[in-house]
């Protein structure tokens, strides 16, 4: 037994193990000839690649021409070949002529000659000479008569791949034996090649094809002296046979299985041999002998049949346990013997009651005996039909009718079944059988559940995770390629995050250079301009001035367009008035608008928001540039700046831009690449119009970076429009308003490391009569600072430049923010150059304004007042000060309001407050002229017929103490007359300007940007909502009121609860034919019924106001009495307005 056991082990170990190694010998074969393969074919595509370098290439183009002959002397020399391992250079134009063949034998590195034949072998090829367009190429193995020769054929053109293809160039390559040397170097195998027509295939003995992972098969088959050998047949250019390649390499896997093979078993069969041999000396004498007495027991108790007899049981060991077990089992039996009557009994009633179905089959006839309810009802049959029926008809699948239990010896079998039904459908069952014993008899008890619907559900579960699997390897495999992705744009980030910190140094040291020469040409050209001149000095000044400002706007277009390219460029969050901003921007287009004879136009619907928060100044740099490009494309006709809501929240607004124009427009193929940098038109346009190309690509990005885009629609000769959209918040809380300063004598310190700017900051601030030190380091301001304020005199003032090179303006104010003996001064940053981050990093070290040079003087002195009145502020909540906040600042004006009526007082006051002005109401003349002396203003608004002292009275005494002091202020006449010759009384009076009341807001605006100096730009103002007569026009009042619905209710409230009042004004003047104060009271109505478009009302009083003027009693009565009709008309008509206003609240 122990040998034939050793030979099994044996045998069996030789043929699998040794297969295993043979097959893992045949796939280290294959995988080496396809590494051998890629090297070869790597070869091949160095080739062509290098050669469509130089098929692509103007200079070889134009060779090829004849229009470059000096190119091989030049482009090709000797070692070209030995660089890129070429033995052949070909050159052929179109039509198939060669325009230059070279060769080089590179095993002794010198030129030779073009073998004829190899010429016409190559020629004879049309693949290689003939290209079907520009992206065509041939590469592989062209067959000559001596060594094969890889080949490469490309298409001549230009460097931009560009047609129309003029020739081929035609690189080869020997497959010389120190070619196949190299290959065998870099795959380190023992590689050959053969002609394919040569060879002769091996014999099949001992050989077999093995393909590895969709891979080309390889032939691998033993060759002699212990070796195998894999070969694999490669085509030439045309897909024929051309090579085949051979890979060689020694048995040692083979081997190795065979040598662990034979150590394995040969330690096996010892082990065996000597277990063998104690193990039959120790059972004889302990266990077999024993074993043979309790089986003759067991015998005799089996024989007898008498369960109540036992085994002899001796000893303490394992038989002994054995012996005990057998008895302890045939008291068991005993026991359960006298059981089984009992344990039948209850089983006939659980075969009855139970809710499984049951069958009793008999094992010898196959046939059933007995089926309880359930199993009858699931089959669909009465028990008559069920019982005595071969149990393969019903319930046992298959053919071949074998039985699991008798048939098979199972003990018990678990299995799904079909089940037939009465009308010859099927079930699923989860069937368990079991043989028992039955009144003596051996039955087989099969018991089933009916599991149709789990099956389904199975089905349907089996099918879902196989397409989880599915998913799950997708997602692995995109894993993967998502994470080498991740790791290469990693690495990309690294490379630009090295390139973008060059640039901007580049960008920092560009701007500071360029800007610095610049503060100083403006700086000294704005100071000379304040001396005396001659006019022609002046002319050429003002000339130099307005050049460096265009040469400074061009640079700024170049240095932002850099920054937003290198993502530098950060927008300012300031608060600004939408509509002053765009009329300050527009004021200046206006001119150049108007000097070629266009109408600019901008119209802002009430219902725009205006009180924003953003970054105007980049807003104004788009609009200036559409605008501007709009202007200068235009010949006649209009510009026309439309804006709207797009959409509003609370917090805040996307505002709509439209700014079209009459103009050449733009050609449908131009206007995609018009957003990119330096793209204009076409060249005729650059040479007409003048310009960079960089507008219209900055403002794409500068719209982008304030959350919108933009667009344009365009059609060539009849104009066009450009369209873009911008997030911005809206203005919330009370604003920080800044103390009044003196400048007169308070010491300032300027650093600065150039002379020039130092020089210039100092005369400013002289001018302005301030006492300014100036030092040209950031140590020295220090020091400077220190002492100082150990002297009991510190800086108020800093002005400290950002751009030094021993500590920059950042370092110092760092410092100066760390001790507390300087931290009280008020510092505000000059820098050449803005970057992302730096209004943060002011915010941070408590720099109160941060300003770009070159600057100018009236921008400087704001931001030096401004910075002075918000010292006492804490700096958490302290505003940053910038040219936007200081641009933004001078368009708040103070404005006294002298009015006498309530609801005019009011409606005056809400809609100057909504555009950022103050304002400070007075009832009479007398009270303006009070506040006029009490108080600065910059704009009086000035009702002329108020009781007591009326407008012109109190204008003529303003303007009479006015030449006492020199001064002049600004004042609008307001009057409900509207009679011809009112606005030029007015003007006579020494009043600046006229608006008719109702006051509209439009026209009052248009009036005071009149009077506060500037070019009109004109407003457009949507129609009038129809001719129809109403009790009042809400949607006129409310356009009025910019769309303020609560503003007109408020107004409404007021108007109801003071019209009684003034109707009985009017009758107590009538009684007493008091017609002067009848005309007075008449006009105050008049202005107040207007404020509500109501036509009827205002006639009414107008023509009561003019029969007071006449002294008519008739008339008086007459329009009396229309006048109460219409009052009577509209008071229903505004309670209605205010209870709708009430129930809305709630």
């Amino acid at each position: 037994v122990l040998v034939g056991l050793l030979a099994v082990l044996y045998a069996s170990g030789h043929v699998i193990l040794l297969r295993s190694f043979e097959e893992l010998e045949r796939q280290d074969v294959a995988r080496n000839v396809n590494r051998a393969l890629d090297a070869f074919q790597q070869s091949i595509s160095d080739l062509d690649s290098n050669n469509a370098d130089w098929a692509a290439w103007d200079d070889t183009y134009l060779f090829v021409q004849g229009k470059n002959p000096n190119f091989i002397r030049t482009s090709l020399p000797a070692d070209t070949f030995k660089r890129l391992r070429l033995n052949l250079i070909l050159f052929t134009a179109s039509d198939g002529r060669v325009v230059y063949a070279g060769a080089y034998d590179l095993e002794r590195s010198k030129p030779t000659a073009v073998p004829s034949s190899v010429l016409r072998r190559i020629l004879a090829e049309p693949g290689l000479t003939h290209h079907r367009n520009e992206n065509s190429g041939t590469k592989g193995i062209l067959m000559l008569p001596g060594a094969p020769l890889l080949i490469s054929s490309r298409p001549i053109v230009k460097s931009s791949g560009e047609g129309p293809v003029c020739g081929s160039l035609i690189m080869g390559r020997f497959l010389s034996e120190q070619e196949i040397q190299r290959l065998a170097g870099i795959t380190h195998l023992n590689l050959s090649f053969a002609r394919a027509d040569n060879f002769r295939k091996p014999t099949p003995v001992g050989g077999r094809w093995v393909a590895l992972d969709r891979r080309a098969e390889v032939y691998v088959h033993p060759v002699g002296d212990g070796a195998l050998e894999g070969l694999l047949q490669i085509p030439d250019i045309r897909g024929r046979p051309a090579l085949m390649l051979k890979v060689r390499q020694p048995r040692e896997i083979y081997q190795q299985g065979i040598a662990s093979v034979r150590y394995a078993l040969g330690a096996a069969a010892a082990a065996v041999l000597l277990c063998g041999g104690m193990l039959l000396v120790c059972l004889e004498a302990s266990v077999l002998k024993r074993l043979s007495r309790l089986q003759a027991e067991l015998k005799r108790i089996s024989t007898d049949g008498d369960l109540s007899q036992r085994v002899t049981s001796t000893g303490r060991d394992e038989l002994s346990s054995v012996s005990d077990a057998v008895n302890s089992m045939l008291e068991a039996l005993q026991k359960s013997t006298s059981e089984l009557r009992e344990s039948e009994r209850r089983y006939r009633t659980l075969f009855d009651s139970v809710q499984i179905g049951i069958l009793v089959v008999d094992p010898e006839a196959h046939k059933i005996v007995d089926a309880n309810q359930v199993a009858l009802e699931k089959l669909g049959l009465p028990r008559e039909q069920v019982v005595g029926r071969s149990c393969y008809d019903l319930v046992c699948s298959g053919s071949e009718r074998i039985c699991s239990i008798t048939d098979q010896g199972q003990v018990e079998a678990v299995s799904e079944r079909t089940l037939t039904t009465q009308d010859s459908g099927t079930i699923t069952v989860l069937a368990k059988v079991v043989p028992v014993m039955l009144d003596g008899r051996l039955r087989l008890l099969e018991s089933f559940v009916d599991i149709t619907d789990r099956k389904r559900a199975e089905k349907e579960l089996v099918e879902a995770k196989e397409a989880a699997e599915r998913a799950k390897q997708e997602l692995e495999k995109s894993n993967r390629e998502l994470e080498a992705a991740i790791e290469r744009a990693n690495q990309m980030a690294r490379n630009a995050e090295i390139a973008n910190q060059a640039k901007s140094e580049f960008l920092a040291n560009m701007s500071h250079e360029i800007r610095t020469p610049m503060n100083g040409i403006l700086g000294m050209t704005e100071l000379a301009l304040d001396t005396n001149l001659t006019q022609e000095q002046r002319e050429y000044l003002n000339m130099v001035k307005s050049s460096a400002e265009s040469l400074l706007a061009l640079l700024n277009d170049i240095l932002d367009f850099s920054k937003i390219e290198a993502r530098k460029l950060e927008l300012e969050t300031v608060d600004f008035s939408l509509r002053d901003s765009l009329s300050e921007t527009l004021k200046v287009l206006a001119m150049r608008a108007h000097e070629k004879g266009l109408e600019l136009a901008c119209h802002i619907p009430p219902d725009v928001p205006d009180a924003l928060v953003g970054d105007p100044g980049r807003l104004r740099q788009v609009i200036v540039n559409l605008v501007g490009n709009a202007i200068k494309f235009t010949e006649r006709g209009e510009v026309v700046v439309r804006i709207k809501t797009e959409s509003l929240t609370d917090d805040e607004a996307v505002l709509h831009f439209a700014v079209a124009d009459t103009g050449i427009g733009i050609p449908k193929e131009k206007q995609s690449v018009i957003f990119e940098a330096f793209s204009q038109v076409d060249s005729s346009t650059t040479r007409k119009y003048g310009g960079t190309g960089l507008g219209l690509a900055i403002s794409s990005r500068l719209v982008e970076m304030m959350g919108g885009r933009i667009w344009v629609e365009s059609e060539e000769g009849k104009g066009s429009t450009f369209y873009f959209t911008a997030r911005f918040g809206l203005q919330k809380g009370p604003k920080i308003q800044p103390k009044a300063v003196d400048l007169r004598n308070l010491p300032a310190l300027v650093v600065d490391d150039n002379a020039t700017n130092r020089a210039i900051l100092k005369e400013m601030l002289t001018n302005w009569r301030m006492k300014p030190t100036v030092v040209s380091s950031g140590a020295e301001a220090i020091a400077a600072m220190e002492q100082a304020s150990d002297a009991g005199m510190p800086f108020p003032l800093v002005l400290l430049d950002a751009n030094m090179e021993d500590m920059n303006g950042f370092a110092v104010a760092e410092q100066i923010s760390k001790n507390p003996k300087l931290a009280g001064s008020t510092v505000i940053l000059l820098t050449s150059d803005g970057n992302r981050g730096d209004a943060a990093r002011c915010r941070e070290l408590g720099i109160a304004a941060y300003l770009t040079k070159p600057i100018s003087q009236s921008d400087l002195l704001d931001a030096i007042v401004m910075s002075l009145g918000m010292a006492a502020v804490d700096r958490r909540s302290r505003p940053l000060v910038t040219r936007h906040t200081v641009r933004e600042n001078k368009r708040k004006l103070r404005i006294l309001l002298a009015e006498d009526n309530p609801v005019n007082q009011r409606l005056a006051v809400r809609i100057l407050e909504k555009r950022g002005h103050m304002v400070v109401v007075a009832s009479d003349g007398r009270q303006a002229i009070d506040a006029w002396e009490a108080q600065p203003f910059d704009l009086i608004l000035m009702d002329v017929q108020m009781p007591g002292m009326g407008g012109f009275e109190a204008t003529a005494i303003i303007r009479e103490r006015e030449k006492q002091t020199g001064t002049h202020i600004p004042i609008i006449a307001m009057t409900a007359h509207a009679m011809r010759g009112d606005k030029e009384r007015c003007l006579e009076a020494g009043m600046d300007g006229y608006v008719p009341k109702p006051i509209r807001s439009d026209e009052l605006f248009e009036v005071i940007n009149q009077v506060m100096a500037g070019p009109r730009v004109s407003s457009l103002q949507a129609p009038a909502a129809g001719d129809t007569i109403e009790v009042f026009n809400r949607a006129a009042a409310l356009e009025r009121l910019e769309g303020d619905e609560e503003l007109l209710v408020e107004l409404a409230t007021i108007f109801l609860q003071e019209s009684p009042r003034q109707m009985k004004q009017i009758r107590e003047a009538l009684d007493r034919s008091d017609w002067e104060a009848l005309a007075r009271a008449a006009h105050t109505l008049k202005g107040s019924v207007g404020n509500f478009a109501a036509q009827s009302s205002v006639e009414a009083a107008l023509n009561l106001e003019n029969a007071a003027k006449s002294g008519n009693p008739v008339e008086a009565e007459l329009a009396y009495s229309a006048l109460v009709a219409e009052i009577d008309r509209l008071r229903p008509a505004l309670e209605a307005l205010v209870e709708e206003d009430v129930k809305c609240e709630f």
